[in-house]
């Protein structure tokens, strides 16, 4: 017997995830969970293991079957031998969610550990090419009418993780690339930033408090830098002498674009 989940964002895309299905949540397939989460770079966290039982075997964990589970890992030998084919030990580690602020825990295999990326808010390579291109991308999906081959919405379903396995479904080459924790990880410093916020449990561009290039503060001077900077990309074919700085600060502004034909080399 198989089980299979979807995930779809928008019209545009479906993500399909099939596995065999689960008689019982026993600690082989916790220890299966651990090793894929290991495998996305990311924090094996309570929230992180409960949303991969539902996203990978269709299983919803109730608060009842959590607290059983999580007594199982906590006493393994509390476990009927008939109830599992491996004697699994685990680490359980208190820690503070930074999403939430609130204390959970994490789960390890016995003196285990690997380099999860999702939980910093202070990436080495934050000024990277990579995360330029990951704020690029993420820019042009929610101002572009069909969001790189995906139809655009007004925000992205499944929060933090959500919005990082999109990225990774449909961003660029190179964030195609990127463990699930390293993208979990941009979108934590993009919404810490103010670029991107929550709608809900979605999350949404922030026009209104998003960083601006110098051309203006606030929804009016950031549109108006980003049609700018469209416009100068397209105009390939011409010289650019001078663009004017916004008249004035609101949601109508104006510049001034100065331009002439390139001269021909012969």
């Amino acid at each position: 017997m198989i089980v299979v989940t979807r995930r779809e964002y928008g019209t545009g895309l479906v993500q399909v995830f099939v596995s065999l299905k689960l008689q019982t949540v026993s600690l082989d397939a916790v220890m299966w969970i651990l090793k894929s989460l290991e495998r996305d770079s990311m924090t094996p966290t309570e929230r992180a293991i409960q949303s991969r039982f539902k996203e990978s075997f269709g299983i919803k964990m109730t608060t009842h079957k959590w607290t059983k589970l999580l007594e199982a890992i906590r006493n393994p030998k509390l476990v009927a031998k008939d109830e599992k084919r491996e004697n699994y030990e685990f680490d359980v580690l208190e820690i503070e969610d930074i999403v939430s602020g609130s204390k959970t825990y994490s789960i390890y295999p016995k003196d285990y550990r690997w380099i999860a990326l999702d939980m910093s808010l202070k990436p080495t390579d934050i000024n990277s090419s990579l995360y330029k291109e990951f704020t690029g991308f993420l820019e042009s999906y929610f101002l572009s009418e069909h969001g790189m081959n995906c139809i655009a919405t007004k925000s992205i379903s499944g929060g933090r993780y959500g919005c990082a396995q999109f990225v990774k479904a449909c961003g660029t080459s190179s964030l195609r690339m990127c463990s699930l924790g390293q993208l979990s990880q941009f979108v934590q410093v993009a919404i810490s930033e103010g670029m991107l916020k929550y709608k809900g449990a979605a999350l949404a561009w922030n026009f209104n408090e998003s960083k601006v290039p110098s051309n203006g503060k606030g929804r009016g001077g950031y549109k108006l830098g980003l049609v700018k900077r469209r416009i100068v990309e397209a105009l390939t074919e011409l010289s650019l002498i001078h663009i004017s700085e916004p008249t004035r600060q609101a949601e109508i502004s104006y510049a001034v674009f100065c331009l002439k034909k390139k001269k021909k080399k012969k």
